[in-house]
């Protein structure tokens, strides 16, 4: 159906129709929302960011980037590197949680450290090195 309509001496024709998309319907609905919560479900899954044993990259690794199982009080943390709550009149913060204190964590290798082998008695001598 066409209806003629007249916005600032222009003529326009504007079409007005019923949905005939899948969009609107109940089954659709209920797709949809499933959808959200099984992305939902995800992100807010444990596992997704936080590991089970989380160490220090040993012997054989490479350096990594750690999430946030360093520190034991990891959001008042952020909130006083970002200033969120210093201005505060009405309850002032009398302490401050800088320097942090880190979690102890374990060194995690994957190969055996190579012994080191050194003379008995270790001498040095000053005269075979040059600028010493």
């Amino acid at each position: 159906m066409y209806v003629c309509t007249n916005i600032h001496r222009k003529i326009c024709l504007e079409c007005k129709m019923a949905s005939t998309r899948n969009k609107n319907t109940p089954g659709n609905y209920e797709l949809e929302q499933n959808n959200m919560a099984t992305m939902r479900e995800y992100e807010l899954y444990q596992g997704h960011t936080f590991h089970e044993q989380t160490c220090f990259p040993g012997n054989g690794l490479l350096p990594c980037k750690f999430p946030l199982q360093l520190f034991h009080n990891n959001c008042d943390i952020e909130s006083e590197l970002l200033g969120i709550n210093s201005t505060n009149l009405v309850k002032p913060k009398t302490t401050t949680l800088l320097p942090p204190e880190p979690k102890p964590l374990p060194f995690g290798s994957i190969i055996d450290k190579a012994t080191v082998i050194l003379p008995s008695p270790l001498v040095i001598s000053k005269t075979q090195r040059y600028g010493m």
